[in-house]
């Protein structure tokens, strides 16, 4: 059992997200659950908030953030506040979705209206949310897909829609496990090294993407992300070598570029330099399904 409070609440389900741990008191939809036995590193208690949080009383003061996107109202479509008197975040999102982390980053509480599915809970917490987790727990988080090239990590960082995902797919195909999609956290290690911890084994790529990758009509082979969407759900975890499952040493960052790839021609990427990575200049090739990164 799982404590919210002083109320036990029984948190049944595992799962590895992000390199942590969550239990969870409610299974997550489109994932499947471990059998561990270990302590959680994060506990999330669905349809819950703390007991004793005002939230009246959180939102009369302004909040400390405010999502840049906004919604069809023109509200931002996320908001924070600090709750300093118990030591925890309030989060809110259009339809009356909320979400309350502990300032350690090891608890999460959520609470959402009726009309708000477990399936848009679930996106959120695995996006958001738990990239604000990992951000308090000391992790630098990076709208970026990842994959390995000789046991590095190569990462395709951008805007939505640029095509992060479908990069990392299609060198799926070509024998490099995905570690990440959307979102890589990078974390230093004692040694100093940076290393870029697995995240969920999927991939979520638009319906160009998927017949692109894997043919046409092949849409109706991957399940819908949200029942309201068109992006598809491509997992990862039922063939070998498609999904690494340890962290993976950083080795570069670079724009997704989509190319040719699944078709075998070549195209090529320029690494430039960053603060985080020191050494030369990579270059990145894909030819007839091999990565060079020299």
């Amino acid at each position: 059992a799982c404590l919210a409070g002083r109320k036990a609440v029984l948190c049944g389900y595992k799962y590895s997200l992000q390199g942590l741990l969550v239990a969870s008191n409610r299974a997550l939809p489109g994932l499947d659950p471990l059998d561990a036995v270990s302590q959680p590193d994060v506990v999330f208690h669905a349809g819950l908030l703390p007991p004793g949080l005002d939230v009246r009383e959180v939102q009369r003061i302004e909040p400390f953030y405010r999502s840049p996107y906004t919604g069809p109202d023109g509200e931002p479509i996320s908001r924070i506040w600090r709750c300093p008197e118990f030591d925890l975040y309030y989060i809110d999102f259009p339809e009356g979705l909320a979400f309350v982390v502990d300032s350690s980053g090891k608890t999460i509480w959520a609470q959402w209206p009726d009309r708000v599915s477990l399936e848009i809970v679930t996106a959120i917490l695995l996006g958001r949310i738990l990239a604000f987790v990992l951000h308090l727990r000391g992790h630098v988080c990076l709208h970026a897909s990842a994959v390995v090239v000789d046991g590095g990590a190569v990462l395709f960082a951008g805007n939505p829609g640029m095509g992060k995902s479908s990069t990392a797919a299609a060198f799926a195909e070509r024998g490099f496990p995905v570690l990440s999609d959307d979102l890589s956290a990078v974390r230093r290690e004692g040694d100093g090294r940076l290393m870029v911890v697995p995240g969920v084994p999927r991939v979520c790529l638009w319906p160009d993407s998927v017949e692109f990758l894997y043919g046409p009509q092949s849409g109706r082979r991957f399940p819908l992300l949200l029942p309201e969407e068109s992006k598809h759900v491509v997992r990862l975890d039922g063939a070998a070598g498609k999904f690494q499952t340890e962290p993976a040493r950083f080795k570069a960052v670079c724009p997704p570029m989509v190319g040719r790839i699944a078709s075998g021609f070549s195209f090529f990427i320029i690494i430039s330099r960053t603060s985080a990575v020191k050494g030369s200049i990579y270059v990145a090739s894909a030819v007839s399904g091999s990565v060079i990164i020299v």
